[in-house]
């Protein structure tokens, strides 16, 4: 897989998964009736943990060899303006069973429920590390 700053990732590569803390972003979401304020909320949590994310990689005793970050999502739209790109799922199965592990908490984080957004795929976030520490490594 080729990212858009020319990191090439492949198998076996050594990345950095993150997750999201599903329990604690929708206690915050809760009492948000927009679902372009829940989308801001969790766009805001992932930014503000960027820059630690770096530290951490940057630090990290192997981050020689590690080629950047990935994540799994249902909840990809805007994800490029934090540095991330997305990309299918290939595997069919893999892809099923993801989708079915996210419906439930995507219908609980949402105000109204649609069957286009329940087939919404899910999707590979990658970040490479040159992004990742150009863009949130503190300078100074």
């Amino acid at each position: 897989m080729l990212l858009s700053d020319g990191t090439y990732v492949k198998k076996n590569d050594l990345l950095i998964k993150i997750h999201l803390h599903n329990v604690r972003l929708m206690k915050e979401m809760h009492g948000l009736d927009s679902e372009t304020k829940k989308g801001r909320l969790i766009f805001t949590h992932v930014r503000s943990g960027l820059p630690s994310l770096a530290e951490y990689v940057k630090e990290h005793p192997n981050s020689n060899e590690i080629k950047g970050v990935i994540g799994i999502t249902m909840l990809h739209k805007g994800c490029n303006r934090l540095g991330f790109e997305t990309f299918p799922i290939k595997n069919r199965i893999y892809k099923l069973i993801k989708q079915i592990v996210f419906i439930p908490m995507y219908c609980l984080s949402v105000s109204k429920i649609s069957s286009k957004s329940l087939k919404r795929p899910p999707k590979y976030l990658f970040m490479s590390k040159k992004t990742l520490l150009g863009q949130y490594l503190q300078k100074g």
